[in-house]
């Protein structure tokens, strides 16, 4: 972080904001360069560029059985928890009878 005069007299908790301040600009500029150096490297080296984009944000693959099989459990998982919520609100209501009537 730059130094000088202003830093001396400021307030603990402002210079500690100013410092995560600082820190996330520089974060930012090296990301920003990063993309900027892929960007340029992707006209004269498509698969090197594809593959560092690639490594930072890694996609899952799998075969079209095993998507069906995932997408079934999700769907069973879900209905499970649609009745017991179902039944919970069946108790309350129950309950909330009752004590009107009380």
């Amino acid at each position: 972080m730059p130094g000088g005069s202003f830093y001396d007299n400021v307030n603990p908790w402002t210079y500690l904001w100013l410092y995560y301040s600082f820190i996330q600009e520089e974060e930012d500029k090296v990301k920003f360069a990063r993309s900027m150096s892929i960007f340029q490297g992707s006209f004269s080296n498509f698969e090197m560029a594809k593959s560092l984009v690639k490594a930072e944000n890694p996609t899952a693959e799998m075969e079209d059985e095993e998507f069906e099989a995932l997408s079934e459990n999700i769907l069973t998982e879900n209905k499970k928890k649609e009745e017991g919520l179902r039944k919970r609100q069946r108790k309350i209501l129950s309950k909330k009878r009752e004590n009107e009537r009380l």
